[in-house]
């Protein structure tokens, strides 16, 4: 009974802090409705994070708009250049955002330009140039690749991007265990970046996926440290940490 009593009043505390937090934080209401990434905007409205100083957003991995939504609550007036690759996808996302400070890109990013497979899953957010490993399938039995689509990767350093000058950025990537191969072909505009926020693998999911050791250590030589970190999800067995959102900032 007691213990039973602890859980109510810790939920009811939670759910209390959460509505002192929407009434304090409008734009949060549509971000948290499912229309957006709500750890991201909890972790990014901050008092570390330089939203005055962002001129420009470049999602990678912009899945079917979860975070250009978050960037459009936060910085409503801060162009967004969104990266997709997945075919399945680039038509929905232009019907979203072509009328509003949006751009499309229906490319990846990486180290190497060429032609690569992507493994499209049924549950889009999970589509990966890396095959799922056994501990996805255990987590997220959920998840099954569907297809292969062959698309272009391209390097962010090498990019054109109509007239906008690459500066004062805020770079968001989310590539399933491909994220130390965005930076690495990023290498070349590491020093116009303000902020990166950067999904990271703890537990094995995709095979060859790169460790999240590995990218605060390549970010830390570019002379990024990690400030802040997103809430863990975590296995639905064990507790262990399976991913979260690492948030860098520039020294």
């Amino acid at each position: 009974m007691q213990n039973a009593l602890t859980a109510f009043i810790v939920e009811l505390g939670a759910r209390i802090q959460n509505y002192g937090y929407c009434l304090a934080n409008p734009s949060y209401l549509k971000v948290r409705s499912g229309q957006g990434c709500a750890d991201i905007y909890r972790l990014l409205n901050k008092e570390w994070f330089p939203k005055d100083k962002v001129r420009l957003v470049l999602d990678v991995g912009a899945n079917e708009g979860q975070f250009i939504n978050t960037s459009l609550a936060l910085m409503p007036d801060i162009p967004i250049y969104a990266f997709e690759p997945n075919p399945n996808l680039i038509e929905r996302l232009h019907k979203r955002y072509d009328d509003l400070n949006v751009k499309i890109l229906p490319f990846a990013l990486g180290e190497k330009p060429r032609k690569a497979l992507l493994n499209v899953s049924k549950f889009s957010p999970s589509s990966s140039f890396l095959k799922g490993d056994s501990q996805l399938s255990a987590e997220f039995p959920e998840i099954i690749f569907e297809e292969v689509a062959e698309v272009e990767i391209k390097r962010l350093d090498s990019l054109v991007l109509d007239d906008i000058e690459l500066r004062d950025l805020l770079l968001k990537i989310d590539v399933q265990g491909f994220e130390l191969d965005v930076l690495r072909g990023a290498v070349g505009v590491l020093d116009r970046i303000l902020v990166i926020v950067c999904e990271a693998n703890f537990a094995c999911l995709y095979e060859n996926q790169c460790a999240f050791e590995e990218i605060i250590l390549f970010l830390r030589a570019h002379n990024f440290y990690l400030i802040d970190i997103g809430s863990p999800i975590r296995s639905r067995h064990s507790q262990e940490v399976l991913y979260l959102d690492l948030a860098f900032i520039k020294k």
